[in-house]
């Protein structure tokens, strides 16, 4: 029985000795995880020395100090491999439709296509029916922009071509999508139905790539005047779902 409950000590600040790691402090001395843990520096090193010969931990042979192994990478990986972003997104869609009343769906690309794969209506009489499975081009509404503004160059040319825009409307559109690139979010109003707000946000996995959009629409009477405040929740919510498919924000901070 003392055996057990050590052994389990044991996997236990291995395991505190990997959560030590951060963006921030992603390389630590012994003499660090030591203080951060309050653990002997004698246990801390025996435990390391485990780690690193399964590849969770690597030794930086100039510097002599830790870090986080390729198998963590390996298992992170292997994580988001599993995770599905409808049944992720589903539940904070839900609550995003409880707190704007609105509907809320989410978007994919599909080819070069935006196609809606999961919706929560909104509850009131006048709202906007969204089809699960529906289709649309990229170069039209809140949603399609949004997906068509994180596609490569040669991506966005092919897709102007497809949608048979001139020159005028090409020019547009780019900077349209610019601007969606740097401000985070698309908002279009009465573009592909008279009278209907769309806002939408993307969605980001582990390896920082768009992999969908969520999105809030409604008439623009009811929206219109509390739109900024439904951008903020439509944000957070984005990012909800994006840190739970394994995406990390990057904080840069301002000299």
């Amino acid at each position: 029985m003392r055996q057990q409950t050590s052994n389990v000590q044991s996997v236990e600040r291995a395991l505190q000795i990997l959560s030590c790691f951060t963006i921030e402090e992603n390389s630590l001395s012994v003499k660090e995880i030591s203080e951060k843990l309050l653990l002997p520096k004698s246990t801390v090193v025996r435990i390391l020395h485990t780690l690193k010969s399964q590849r969770f931990i690597e030794q930086d042979s100039l510097t002599q100090l830790y870090q986080l192994g390729f198998k963590v990478f390996e298992l992170g990986n292997a994580y988001a491999a599993t995770i599905d972003l409808r049944q992720v997104a589903l539940p904070v869609m839900r609550l995003l439709n409880e707190e704007t009343l609105e509907t809320v769906s989410l978007n994919v690309l599909d080819g070069y296509n935006r196609v809606c794969i999961e919706k929560v209506e909104s509850s009131q009489q006048i709202r906007n029916f969204v089809k699960v499975g529906g289709r649309s081009a990229l170069c039209y509404g809140a949603s399609g922009k949004l997906l068509f503004s994180y596609l490569s160059n040669d991506e966005q040319k092919m897709v102007m071509q497809q949608e048979a825009l001139d020159f005028s409307q090409q020019e547009v559109l780019l900077e349209q999508a610019q601007q969606i690139r740097n401000d985070g979010y698309a908002v279009s109003l009465s573009e592909r139905i008279e009278g209907l707000l769309s806002i939408s946000s993307p969605i980001f996995d582990s390896k920082h790539q768009i992999i969908g959009g969520l999105s809030i629409s409604g008439p623009v009477a009811r929206m219109g005047i509390k739109q900024e405040q439904m951008i903020q929740s439509l944000l957070k919510a984005s990012v909800e779902v994006s840190e739970k498919m394994g995406y990390i924000q990057l904080i840069i901070a301002s000299e």
